[in-house]
């Protein structure tokens, strides 16, 4: 297996982990009344979407499977989005 493909695999699984940090800093002050709400909404924006980039390169780098680069493309995409969602939110927030 080349560097390369190693590389795609490990940046799959800092993508999870990453995720999973994220949903785990989330989760902390009850900022609604429901635990399982704040849980479900961390899984669904985050860690779904860094599982599915987990998946897809692990499919595409050893198998090459087309389906794998789908899923990283899906996944990829989404968590770029959502990025930009959380991260300039605020800042538009505060500007209207």
């Amino acid at each position: 297996m080349s560097f390369l493909r190693k590389f795609e695999i490990g940046c799959g699984m800092a993508t999870v982990v990453l995720a999973s940090i994220v949903s785990a800093s989330i989760v902390g002050p009850p900022y609604i009344d429901s635990i399982l709400l704040q849980i479900l909404g961390a899984v669904l924006f985050f860690v779904a979407p860094g599982l599915l980039v987990a998946v897809g390169a692990y499919l595409h780098a050893t198998r090459g499977k087309i389906l794998g680069y789908g899923m990283l493309w899906v996944g990829g995409l989404f968590l770029a989005v959502m990025l930009f969602v959380h991260a300039l939110g605020g800042v538009l927030f505060l500007y209207k």
